[in-house]
């Protein structure tokens, strides 16, 4: 074997490792301290890049349905048919059932499967929801974004409703909890719980932050929080500069053509795009003309 390759033959005596994947939505690729950004301090999640292993060469359109879809079959979202806007809650559409998901081959494999927050692939017909796609449990909302702290959703219509599941019943206990901080203490309360000698967890940590709630304010658990990073020494800006450098388009007919694209696959439903006030669209308008 090429010796700058790890053997990938599996220990039959070793047990199975248990693996947690955590998930943001509309998350910018430079929205993080170790691609280069020079406005957010992310030292967290900075040091499990560092301890681990960064992937520059991934693609998939910033789009939550879409590239969740992606995530979880290896497929192109194109192939899916979710590589335009995201699904809404009134929309009678998701991943189609002849998609086997990844949980699914891990509870195949023995593993407990378990998905805390956003599912977003789906769910007018019950066959669609997480725990009929591999999940064993599941903790937040079936559909888009929600308010993070009552989590209910406003359809476009005008209807209302709350989004918050334990399962496939409403969560009501959970109400009033701030959106991130339930997801994140609900997955330490399963890790902590978890019988590890008896079964190995696979567990999806799908987190709505930083995804607006919509149109609405602003809805932080602590506004005046610092969250930018300290002013940088002289030479900061030039290396922050130089690594981001790497990930920008400077190619004008591709940047064009990449907006002919985004544009004409979207069509009708260009417009709820803007409503979902992800941060990755935000250069979108100033681009189009």
């Amino acid at each position: 074997m090429d010796q700058n390759y790890p053997d990938l033959e599996t220990d039959p005596e070793k047990p199975p490792p248990n693996i947690v994947i955590i998930m943001a939505s509309d998350l910018g690729f430079n929205d993080v301290s170790f691609h280069g950004s020079n406005q957010f301090y992310t030292p967290n999640i900075d040091s499990l890049g560092y301890q681990g292993l960064i992937l520059n060469n991934y693609y998939s359109p910033s789009v939550c349905s879409g590239s969740t879809a992606s995530f979880f079959t290896g497929k192109y979202p194109s192939r899916l048919g979710l590589q335009a806007a995201p699904l809404q809650n009134d929309e009678s559409s998701g991943l189609g059932q002849m998609e086997k998901l990844m949980p699914e081959y891990f509870r195949e494999g023995g593993y407990k499967t378990v998905l805390v927050g956003k599912w977003h692939l789906g769910f007018h017909q019950k066959v669609l929801t997480p725990l009929e796609r591999g999940f064993d449990q599941h903790f937040g909302p079936w559909g888009a974004r929600i308010n993070y702290l009552d989590h209910s959703h406003r359809m476009p219509g005008g209807s209302k409703g709350l989004d918050m599941r334990n399962g496939t019943e409403v969560w009501k206990e959970a109400r009033g909890t701030y959106a991130t901080n339930l997801f994140s203490e609900k997955a330490i309360e399963i890790v902590k719980e978890h019988n590890f000698e008896d079964q190995p967890l696979f567990l999806v940590l799908s987190h709505i932050a930083p995804g607006t709630n919509g149109d609405g304010d602003l809805q932080a658990r602590d506004a005046n929080r610092r969250g930018f990073k300290p002013p940088p020494s002289r030479a900061e800006p030039f290396l922050r500069a130089a690594a981001a450098e790497k990930y920008n388009i400077t190619n004008a007919n591709l940047a064009a053509a990449a907006d002919c694209f985004q544009f004409s696959s979207r069509r009708r439903r260009l417009g709820s795009i803007f409503q979902t006030a992800a941060a990755d669209w935000f250069d979108y308008s100033s681009r189009r003309h």
